[in-house]
């Protein structure tokens, strides 16, 4: 918005740079009822900068009672004069220009945020000649109507009567969630809601579309405001009075609210936030991160959001909303169950000091793991793609972003510092080979890893640097503060692990990194699969929930270390932001023949989400998981097992079953599982009543948890904020029961089933269905939570969750897979294997690493040698134990000279295994 001086030397909005518009616009500029004789000539100067194809203003005339009839039409970007004629039979009639939006690619969404529509040189003439001439130069700025000429015409702003306005302060508000208790004022969204709600008796849930899905339709929509926030100063009380003045310095600054949230996507309605930067009285865009928060679970969230890259110096209002979109995302959800939430309660921005650019990014975004682009040919090219489909939801197709989208801004930093190329916004990225370690593949950095978007730069410390480039929106626009970047879709093969992060630097000579914790070892990362290092496939379904990696991941890596041999790793397939519901499941990148010339053996975990589990191409995620996981149980030639752990996948999967999912369905089926309930502490009681929060879960008399007199026992640790849903399954078909909660009402309750039989081909097919994520099996001699750690962190694993490791066994025995004959102490047995790895960075300079691991303990060399084969220098000539070493070289020789750039080679020798791999040192 600009802004400029007034008659009263005040600052007002210009609609030189007006502030653009949101979704669901709908507002006019209408005239009085005008006389006329004759013909009617209607005239105008029009300009509009809106969405192509979505946003409209119409320009309209009354033929009577409100039914306006449409002269003209315009969209897209425009200056124009128009002039119309018009032949009615009525002696008077009004005009109006009409102008509506559609629910996206708005200023919300940073598109066309310098418009919508200005209008300004109206004339109306009839037979006997001017009737109404207006170009507004005696109105005053921010006025909603117009000065009338002599004929006593006026133009006035027109709005359609304001839907959902319930906003209010209210108390001792009841709500679901045991753990949380908040009697305090809060705000809500449904005073003088026509709605009882009948989950919270007494209370009022938000009002529902006036009208069925697929039209336009009045919907909840609202926003509360703060009052202005001046960021050059702070409370002392920790209240709204801001009394002092902040100290010299660049800040980061943070929204930080408490919500309670009982919002299940089937309801389609959302809450979310916006921020606004008011620059001399004149106010901004609203800015925000571009998606809406639900939450199928009924319980306080306390939500930190760092919005230093939205704000400058000036002050801000924020804004906190509840928007129903029904209307436009019915195919979604029924809508049919709203609940009084959300509560709004302890707002606050705060700040801490700062000196960097700040970051955002989704991971959606970012690279998801992949296969190889043809499934007859393991050897294809594995494709660097975005997880996130670019099609809409209603268009069956899965087309992947082929480029990754970080957002970054430095604020406080005098902006994002620039070379001839652009913005300083870097990917760095670090690929190694970690599949069969006895069929290496090449290294692989440079010049070569440049894709389509982005700028290879140089290579630093083993890491290939690339600047990128901004990113685009419709009409090929640069996006704001956005970044894209790409990798070469040619080049990687399965084995293959990518790693990389993002690194800028702005005006102030400060740099960060993304993540944060880059440079001291956190990156992210994606995988060419598959690997065939190993036959095991873990789909974490839960990735980047609790920490960078997610902590269903922490907790099982921890036991596949402690339960299997050193040398099998399972391979990992990550979904991105899994709860998006972006049709990025292993189904939409994988298919059958991936998974049959690969694994034998599939282990799912979804940890507490309650929606997008495991997908079946419906319900808005077009990820066909159900289909590809049925067609490997079935068509498989060699023995197969699948093992299925989530607090909610078998209530997940048999919603859809009951709207018509035949993979759904048979998937169930196939694991002998049906749903009794979807939630233990619910079926016993809940909030009402006190339901059981973490039960004890034993073994079933039968099955691989049971060992005579010794069962497993373990705690479902449910205690989280919200209460966690454990799924009470019970046996179908050739299910067993093998795990049990505590019986209820005299019935026993079911916590897992297994199956063992055949598949079609005559193969054995084992599954095991556990309704408890992994993450959340606690050991009950720890009391709960296990490990004595709430925040899922693997600190206190020292402990030897006994539980945990036992239930992992107990399923690969099952699955007759190896194991460490002995999980009971702190420190499993290691078993150990020769191999050298390729030595890191490759080209280096000025040192190297190399890794090696020994599988007995005996006499060991490792030498390098140049290419005639002359030795150069000896980095181990010693008797050493089995395990893992590393080794440096500081390309010095035996004299203490440093070597030449060239390539060389080194060779590790033992009395049972002899390896040699060649290195390159570039100068």
């Amino acid at each position: 918005c600009g802004a400029r001086k007034d008659a009263g030397n005040q600052y007002t909005c210009s609609w030189e740079c007006p502030n653009g518009y949101g979704s669901d616009w709908d507002q006019s500029i209408v005239s009085d009822p005008i006389p006329f004789t004759g013909e009617l000539t209607f005239s105008y100067h029009l300009r509009a900068t809106t969405e192509p194809d979505g946003d409209y203003v119409t320009v309209e005339y009354d033929a009577g009672d409100g039914n306006w009839t449409e002269i003209a039409s315009y969209d897209g970007c425009l200056d124009t004069l128009g002039t119309h004629t018009l032949m009615l039979s009525q002696a008077a009639t009004k005009l109006r220009f009409h102008f509506v939006s559609d629910g996206a690619f708005d200023c919300r969404d940073d598109h066309y945020t310098c418009g919508a529509v200005s209008v300004d040189s109206l004339v109306v003439t009839d037979y006997a000649g001017l009737i109404d001439y207006e170009d507004f130069e005696t109105s005053s700025i921010g006025a909603k109507e117009s000065d009338s000429d002599e004929n006593g015409i006026y133009w006035r702003s027109d709005i359609k009567t304001p839907y959902g306005l319930y906003s209010a302060l209210m108390s001792n508000l009841i709500d679901r969630d045991p753990i949380n208790d908040n009697l305090t004022a809060q705000v809500i969204f449904w005073w003088g809601s026509p709605n009882p709600s009948t989950g919270y008796p007494g209370l009022y849930d938000t009002p529902f579309c006036q009208g069925p899905g697929g039209i336009k339709a009045p919907c909840q929509d609202e926003m509360i405001l703060s009052p202005l926030i001046d960021l050059a100063r702070y409370s002392s009380a920790s209240d709204e009075v801001q009394d002092m003045l902040l100290p010299a310095g660049k800040k980061d600054f943070f929204l930080k609210y408490e919500v309670y949230a009982d919002l299940p996507l089937k309801n389609l309605v959302f809450y979310g936030w916006s921020v606004r930067n008011v620059v001399a009285g004149c106010p901004g865009q609203w800015l925000d991160r571009n998606y809406l928060q639900y939450s199928p679970y009924a319980g306080y969230q306390y939500m930190v959001e760092d919005i230093s890259d939205l704000v400058g110096t000036d002050p801000i209002q924020i804004g906190m909303n509840v928007v129903d979109m029904c209307d436009i995302w019915y195919i979604y959800g029924d809508c049919a169950a709203h609940t009084p939430a959300p509560y709004f309660d302890n707002i606050s921005i705060e700040c801490t000091p700062s000196a960097c650019p700040k970051w955002y990014y989704r991971p959606i975004d970012l690279f998801q793991d992949n296969f190889p682009y043809n499934p007859n040919e393991l050897e294809s090219f594995v494709r660097a793609d975005m997880a996130n489909d670019t099609q809409t939801s209603d268009t069956p197709q899965i087309i992947t972003g082929d480029s990754v989208v970080v957002q970054c801004a430095s604020p406080q930093g005098g902006g994002l510092a620039e070379n001839e190329y652009g913005k300083r916004v870097y990917m760095h990225v670090r690929v190694a080979y970690i599949g069969d370690p006895l069929n290496p593949k090449p290294s692989l950095s440079g010049l070569a890893l440049q894709g389509n978007y982005g700028r290879y730069d140089h290579i630093e410390a083993g890491w290939t640097v690339i600047q990128g480039e901004p990113a685009r929106i419709q009409g090929h626009n640069p996006a704001k503060d956005k970044y894209m970047f790409d990798l070469n879709d040619n080049l990687f093969t399965r084995g293959y692990m990518i790693e990389y992060y993002f690194k800028a630097y702005d005006n102030a000579v400060h740099s960060s990194t993304l993540p944060k914790e880059a440079e001291s070892g956190a990156y992210f990362e994606f995988t060419c699969l598959p690997t065939l290092a190993s036959d095991i496939l873990y789909v974490d379904d839960f990735d980047g929930r609790g920490s960078l990696k997610g902590a269903a991941q922490l907790f099982l890596d921890t036991s596949f270390e402690a339960v299997l041999p050193e040398d099998v790793v399972p391979d990992r397939y990550d979904v991105n932001g899994p709860s998006f519901m972006a049709s990025n499941g292993p189904g939409s990148r994988a298919s059958d023949l991936h998974l049959l010339a690969a694994y034998t053996t599939i282990i799912w975990d979804s940890g507490n989400l309650r929606y997008a589990t495991i997908s079946d191409s419906d319900a808005g995620d077009k990820s066909q998981d159900c289909a590809i996981l049925i067609a490997w149980l079935y068509q498989s030639v060699n023995p197969v097992n699948l093992w299925i752990c989530g607090d909610n996948i078998a209530n997940d999967l048999s919603e859809r079953a009951v709207q018509g999912s035949w993979d759904a369905e048979a998937l169930l089926n196939m694991c002998g599982v049906a749903l009794k309930h979807g939630s233990y502490y619910e079926m016993t009681g809940g909030f009402s009543t006190g339901g059981i929060i973490s039960p004890e879960v034993v073994s079933a008399a039968t099955g691989p948890f049971f060992h005579g007199g010794d069962p497993v026992t373990f705690t479902a640790y449910g205690a989280g904020s919200p209460v966690n849903s454990f799924d009470v399954l019970e046996p179908v078909l050739d299910g067993v029961p093998a795990l049990k909660y505590p019986d209820w009402q005299t019935e026993e309750q079911y916590a897992g089933i297994i199956t063992d039989g055949v598949n079609n081909q005559g193969a054995a097919l084992k599954t095991v269905w556990i309704g408890v994520s992994y993450l959340y099996i606690r050991d009950i001699i720890y009391g709960a939570p296990n490990d004595r750690d709430r925040s899922c962190n693997l600190a206190a694993t020292a402990e030897a969750p006994i539980a945990r490791f036992q239930i992992m066994k107990d399923v690969f025995d099952f699955f007759e897979t190896s194991t460490n004959p002995d999980i009971t102490d702190d420190t499993p047995p290691k078993v150990y294997t020769y191999y050298l790895d390729q030595n890191y960075p490759n080209p280096f300079n000025p040192a190297t690493t190399i890794k090696f691991g020994l599988k007995e303990t005996g006499p060991v060399t490792l030498k390098i040698y140049n290419v005639a084969g002359q030795l150069v220098a000896t980095l181990v000539d010693e008797v050493m134990e089995a395990g893992h070493y590393t080794r440096h070289w500081d390309v010095r020789n035996s004299r203490g000279s440093r070597v030449a750039s060239g390539i060389y080679f080194y060779r590790l020798q033992t009395e049972g295994f002899t390896a040699s791999k060649k290195l390159i040192l570039l100068r």
